[in-house]
């Protein structure tokens, strides 16, 4: 997987290196056991659930979180790149703050996947 961040016309690769400015990011989107972002196959309409712990910047406790991710449709996204159909991704997490008076905190993040494999962008360009 490779990721890049996309500033006007310059597209850069994030270094996804331990300690790398694009770890957080590769984190949230990549498909691990514990944090599945993404599910397959992938469908419109599919919705998921998971929790996981974590460990925020400066805290010394890790924070429980839970988080739904749904497949809300399908878009055509247009990068340098070029245009191609993807999966839209709604991530919406939850987590309690730390201390006496903590709230609930919530944050969603949106983002796309686009197959590699021809098979399956065929499937994805028929929808």
């Amino acid at each position: 997987m490779k990721l890049y961040e996309v500033v006007g016309n310059q597209k850069n690769e994030l270094d996804v290196k331990p300690g790398g400015p694009g770890k957080g990011l590769f984190a949230a989107v990549a498909n691990s056991e514990q944090r599945p972002t993404l599910k397959f196959t992938i469908s419109v309409g599919q919705k998921w659930t998971y929790e996981y712990e974590t460990t925020p910047v400066g805290a010394r406790v890790n924070q429980k979180r839970s988080a739904e991710v749904m497949v809300t449709g399908i878009e055509t996204v247009t990068t340098p790149g070029g245009s191609f159909k993807a999966y839209k991704l709604v991530r919406t997490e939850q987590w309690r703050g730390a201390g006496q008076r903590a709230v609930w905190n919530k944050s969603t993040s949106t983002y796309f996947y686009s197959p590699r494999d021809q098979e399956c962008r065929q499937k994805l360009d028929g929808q």
